[in-house]
C-alpha cells in the first residue's frame, strides 16, 4: 500500500484484511469454496502434516498447530459442526470485506456451482448481507469429470461454473441485460458441451440469484426492478 511494492500478499483470513484501506481496491476477484462440494482443509492436512515435519523448526509460527487451523473455514461440513447457517455467515462477512475495500464503481467477481438448492440460497444471502447486487452472470466449462477431490459429492455435479460479477446497489443503476436461459443453453450445447441437469439447474439459479439480490436491494418492489430489468 506504501506504492513501493507490486503485490501484497496475506495468508489469513479473508474475513477482515486491516493491511487494506477503506475504498482502496478496484476490483476483487475470488472463487469461494462451494459449501459442502470440497473440504479443503482436510485435504490440506495430507500436506501440512508432512510440511510440518520438515519446516516446523524453521518456521514455528507457521506450523505451530498440528493440523490446518480451519476454525473459519467457509464450507458447510456437518461432520464438524459447520451447517448452512455457519457458511452463509462466514461467506457474507467475506463479502462485506470486500464491500469495505471496493472503490466506488468498483466491482466484485466470483464463481460459484452447486446441484442443490440451499448452496444457492447461502450465495444470495451472504450477497445482500454485504449490500451487492449481482450485475451479471456468465457460464464457463469447470471441473473435468475424472476430479478426484470431486468423485461422489453431488453437489459437485454438472460441468458449469457460473461467473458473477457484483457491485454494491448504490453504484450501479440496473442489472446487465443477460441472454435468455434457454438460448444460453441451446448455444453451450451447439458448441460441443454435454450439459447434464446440474448445468440447467446451476443456469436457473444465477438468474434466480440475480433477480433476487436486485428485488431484495429494492426492498421488494419489483416495478422499479422490471423497468431497469435488461432480460428479465
Amino acid at each position: 500500500m506504501s506504492g513501493k511494492a507490486d503485490m501484497l500478499l496475506l495468508c489469513q483470513s479473508s474475513e477482515r484484511r486491516p493491511q487494506l484501506p477503506d475504498r482502496s481496491v478496484d476490483l476483487v476477484v475470488t472463487d469461494p469454496p462451494f459449501a459442502d462440494s470440497v473440504m479443503y482443509s482436510e485435504l490440506s492436512d495430507y500436506f501440512y502434516v508432512w510440511l510440518r515435519q520438515a519446516l516446523a523448526d524453521s518456521h514455528p509460527r507457521e506450523f505451530r498447530s498440528p493440523l490446518v487451523d480451519d476454525s473459519r473455514e467457509a464450507v458447510h461440513n456437518p461432520g464438524r459442526a459447520r451447517d448452512a447457517d455457519f457458511y452463509t455467515a462466514v461467506l457474507g462477512a467475506v463479502f462485506c470485506e470486500c464491500q469495505r475495500v471496493l472503490k466506488t464503481g468498483g466491482r466484485l467477481a466470483f464463481t460459484f456451482h452447486h446441484a442443490g438448492e440451499v448452496a444457492w440460497q447461502s450465495v444470495e444471502d451472504a450477497l445482500v448481507e454485504a449490500g451487492f447486487v449481482a450485475v451479471g452472470y456468465w457460464p464457463v466449462f469447470a471441473e473435468m469429470e475424472s476430479g478426484t477431490h470431486l468423485l461422489g459429492k453431488a453437489g459437485a455435479a454438472g460441468h458449469l461454473d457460473i461467473v458473477f460479477k457484483c457491485a454494491r446497489f448504490p453504484d450501479a443503476a440496473a442489472p446487465e441485460a443477460q441472454e435468455p436461459i434457454v438460448e444460453m443453453g441451446e448455444r453451450l450445447a451447439k458448441a460441443g458441451l454435454r450439459l447434464v441437469a446440474a448445468d440447467h439447474r446451476a443456469l436457473l439459479k444465477a438468474r434466480d440469484v440475480q433477480r433476487a439480490t436486485w428485488r431484495r436491494a429494492l426492498g421488494g418492489h419489483t416495478r422499479a426492478l422490471r423497468e431497469g430489468e435488461g432480460s428479465f
